[in-house]
Formats: C-alpha cells, sequence, structure tokens
C-alpha cells in the first residue's frame, strides 16, 4: 500500500488551496436556501402559528381589550397564521360575562374558546387572566387543567354537618361545603359512596349505627359555587324526629354537569 509522503502532501495541500480559492474561497453562494448570505430563510415557516423567515424574533403573546359583555373576543398578533397546532398566549384586560365566547386573532375568523371539550364557562375568564391557547382546527383548547370542578367531574367527599330533618321525617336536608370552584354547572347528580349516618336527640336514626351508614332512597342536589345543598329521601323513619336538627355523617359522590 503506498502512503503520501511531506513532499506528497504539500503537493496536494496545494492543488486543493487552489481549487478553493478559485472557487470564491470556499463560500457557497447558490446553495438551496440563500445559505450563501444567511440574512434570512428563503422559505417563510409557520412556528406554532406565528410566520418565521429569520429577520426577527416572533412572540405568541397578545392582549385582549374586548369588553365583558362580548362574546366575539379579538388579539393582534405580528405575522400571525392561523393553522392546526397555531399556539398563543391571551392576556384578558377584561372579565368576561358573556356566554360561548370565541377568538379571533389577526381577523383570521371567530373560533370558540373550549375546555376541556365544551364551550368555556363564561367564569373561567377573569380580569387579567392569562389563558394559554391551542388551535385544534376548529376550537381554541385552553391547554391544561384548572383547579375547578365542570361538567363531567366527579368527586367523592367525605363529611361531618349539620342538617334538618323535615317531610313527616322522610327527608333530611343538609349542604355539603366545596372548597373548589364549581363553574359552568346547572345540576349535579348523588349517589352514596357508603351513605349516611344520621344522628338526633342522642340516637341513630333510619336504620344507621355507629358503624353502619345508610343508603338514600333519592337525592336531590342544588349547586352554588362553593356548596351543593342537598335533600336526601330515607328509605324509612326509624327513630326519626320530624322538623329538628340533626347531626350527618355523609359519604357521597357528586357529578355535576
Amino acid at each position: 500500500m503506498a502512503y503520501l509522503d511531506k513532499a506528497g502532501l504539500t503537493e496536494l495541500w496545494k492543488k486543493v488551496k487552489s481549487y478553493v480559492d478559485a472557487n470564491g474561497g470556499g463560500t457557497p453562494t447558490t446553495i438551496t436556501g440563500n445559505a450563501g448570505t444567511a440574512t434570512k430563510l428563503q422559505t417563510t415557516r409557520a412556528i406554532d402559528g406565528v410566520n418565521f423567515n429569520g429577520t426577527a424574533d416572533i412572540a405568541h403573546y397578545a392582549v385582549c381589550y374586548t369588553t365583558e359583555s362580548t362574546a366575539a373576543k379579538t388579539v393582534s398578533l405580528t405575522n400571525f397564521k392561523l393553522v392546526a397546532g397555531a399556539r398563543v398566549f391571551v392576556r384578558f384586560s377584561y372579565a368576561n360575562t358573556a356566554a360561548n365566547p370565541t377568538l379571533n386573532v389577526n381577523s383570521t375568523g371567530a373560533k370558540p374558546i373550549y375546555y376541556r371539550n365544551s364551550n368555556i364557562p363564561a367564569e373561567l375568564i377573569d380580569q387579567y387572566t392569562v389563558l394559554e391557547l391551542v388551535y385544534s382546527g376548529s376550537y381554541w383548547f385552553v391547554v391544561g387543567n384548572m383547579n375547578i370542578l365542570t361538567k363531567g367531574d366527579s368527586i367523592n367527599i367525605e363529611c361531618f354537618t349539620a342538617g334538618y330533618v323535615t317531610s313527616a321525617g322522610k327527608e333530611v336536608q343538609f349542604c355539603i361545603p366545596v372548597s373548589t370552584p364549581i363553574v359552568g354547572c346547572s345540576s349535579v347528580s348523588i349517589a352514596s359512596a357508603t351513605g349516611l349516618q344520621i344522628r338526633q336527640n342522642g340516637n341513630y336514626i333510619y336504620g344507621g349505627n355507629a358503624s353502619t351508614l345508610v343508603a338514600a332512597s333519592s337525592y336531590r342536589g342544588v349547586v352554588n359555587r362553593n356548596m351543593v345543598s342537598i335533600a336526601a329521601t330515607m328509605p324509612n323513619t326509624t327513630n326519626a324526629v320530624n322538623n329538628a336538627p340533626c347531626g350527618v355523617h355523609a359519604a357521597l359522590k357528586l357529578t355535576f354537569s
């Protein structure tokens, strides 16, 4: 096998250098994409919905100045392009009070704002809230989960509270406070997890005892923002005193809609 000696390597380098110098010092100016000048991209590309060609920084932040009662929210965002996967961070200067709000970025069309899989509840857009939104091709979806209970959510809850026996001893009425805000819900369905343990005048009533909770025959519920008011129809009236207070130990499942 033959090897280049020092003289041969020197001669080879001269030829390589001569070729490079003859071709503009090695700086290609005809490579596809304009890499010779490197001042911008030859073809503009959208990054998360904002056009980028290399000549300026891009951002996804916009401020919405639409008033509270107007559902059609609008914002401006430089070089925005509405495509599936487009992303914006919107700061709302005003709280929203309108049902089924929409968002229109740079006059690309009003698209519904969704939280999870339905229209965002009006009260979720507070003044100065910043929401991260991603476009699906049809809707602007809120990214992530908020610390709320909304339509479709269920919780198991156990609490000790005061109540009242009424309806000839057949019904127990009481309230359960909920620490997480209940938003956009008009109703709640209630089921026994383990049920109710009711005490009155030193007695367990409705057939319960210290270790046994009783499932109600049915429940009715009314939703407030941080409270669920419950009326439980009991399967019997054993030891119950009508129109009198009682102590309630409740272990229930609440599903919001």
